[in-house]
């Protein structure tokens, strides 16, 4: 990312100082500032924190390997010697403002507790799920993560939160939808609050991943115990909010410290994905089929929540005059059809539905371009590029009927490249005249 960001910034500077915006020393000057920063994943930085994880095995294999040989007394003792040492060189290093051996020694620390749980429960023939072992392996890390300020050993703690979380959820499809953990949300929301005061951007990146992953579990749960796809398709709507949400905070970046970028792409990312499950389901070109008729009744009240909300977001961008109000008329218009497409029978006739995730993806592509939010461009091309091939192995066998098909997709966006740009400058000429 940093090389990226260089690249483009050496073509911006180079183009300002063509169009005689800056003088070239200025733009030197700005270029040989940029190169004077400090990476925060130096390679000595990286190395070192690998080496930390190869003590950490390497303790762990030397225990193991002369374990039965100790006294269980002595066991206990090493185990809490070493646990306790790890922490203290931290502490150390922290003093001398070695700031990466801090953090290993905090990490190591963490591993070492993680270790002696499983040891010690071993070697007392303690019985219970490895669950809650795991748990108290992640309590324990997040708590010396916040108090050392470790922001690897808090990317630690989610992940084994995470772990925690698919332990807890049983994967037998015969007894599937009898657990959602909601304890799982106080761990998440602490580990939240630790990567906003740490302002750890990959535990920032770890959270969204999990919760986005826990929000989407619970729902296939609950949809499968209540017998219906309402919290399925409720999330997917409200998805349709939170991307015009973080749409709308980009003019106030402070609140999100710059991240609300990364949350719109994984947003897109997860919408996309339904996206393309709802193509995958539906039959080409036809009606949906019998099973989707219950989505038009209880699961309407999330659509509509995620519908006014989008509504309310524009409007306030409208009073405010925000200079997000393209995007986010763009982003009601999607919820408003899917919905449409989701609780009407709008999506009986022939091609809507792929219809909707083609522009669908097109519209990600723009919006990724206009945003600077280059990720998600990206994933406008992988849908758009993933969606032509759904729609390609669904007509498998009527080969006519696919060309014809790709045939007025292609011919729509040939003449929708010609037509749209010259329909908007002509309309933004009308309103400058008036």
């Amino acid at each position: 990312m940093r090389f990226t960001y260089r690249a483009r910034l050496a073509r911006d500077l180079e183009r300002w100082s063509e169009q005689d915006l800056i003088s070239d020393a200025k733009g030197e000057a700005m270029m040989a500032e940029y190169d004077s920063r400090v990476s925060a994943y130096s390679f000595s930085a990286i190395v070192s924190m690998l080496g930390v994880i190869c003590l950490c095995f390497a303790a762990m294999t030397f225990v193991a390997a002369n374990w039965e040989t100790m006294p269980r007394l002595f066991r206990v003792v090493l185990l809490l010697a070493a646990m306790w040492t790890s922490y203290g060189l931290a502490v150390f290093a922290r003093y001398k403002q070695q700031d990466w051996l801090a953090q290993g020694g905090v990490l190591l620390g963490c591993g070492i507790f993680g270790a002696s749980i499983m040891l010690v429960a071993q070697m007392y023939h303690m019985q219970g799920q490895a669950s809650g072992a795991v748990l108290t392996w992640a309590v324990g890390t997040v708590v010396a993560a916040l108090a050392l300020r470790s922001a690897p050993a808090l990317v630690l703690a989610i992940i084994l939160f995470a772990l925690w979380h698919a332990q807890v959820v049983t994967v037998d499809y015969t007894d599937f939808g009898k657990v959602v953990n909601y304890p799982f949300i106080v761990a998440w929301s602490v580990c939240a609050a630790g990567a906003w005061f740490l302002k750890s951007r990959v535990a920032a990146h770890g959270l969204t991943i999990t919760g986005l992953l826990w929000l989407w579990v619970t729902a296939a749960i609950l949809s499968q115990i209540h017998d219906e796809l309402t919290f399925a398709t409720g999330l997917f709507m409200l998805t349709f909010t939170a991307i015009a949400a973080l749409v709308y905070l980009r003019e106030h970046r402070n609140i999100l410290a710059g991240f609300d970028h990364s949350l719109i792409a994984y947003l897109m990312l997860s919408t996309g994905i339904c996206i393309a499950v709802w193509l995958m389901v539906m039959p080409f070109g036809r009606a949906s089929p019998p099973t989707f008729t219950q989505l038009e009744s209880t699961s309407m009240f999330p659509s509509l929540i995620a519908i006014a909300s989008c509504g309310g977001i524009l409007a306030l961008a409208q009073v405010r005059k925000s200079a997000q109000n393209y995007d986010l008329a763009f982003v009601a218009l999607w919820a408003l059809l899917a919905g449409a497409l989701i609780h009407t029978q709008l999506r009986a006739v022939p091609f809507v539905n792929e219809i909707y995730a083609l522009a669908f993806s097109i519209w990600a592509i723009r919006m990724g371009a206009r945003q600077e939010i280059s990720v998600v461009t990206r994933l406008g091309y992988l849908l758009f590029t993933g969606l032509m091939l759904i729609i390609y192995f669904q007509t498998t066998g009527t080969l006519l009927g696919t060309a014809g098909f790709y045939l007025m997709t292609g011919l729509v966006l040939v003449l929708g490249s010609i037509v749209l740009p010259r329909l908007l400058r002509a309309i933004s000429a009308s309103k400058g005249a008036a």
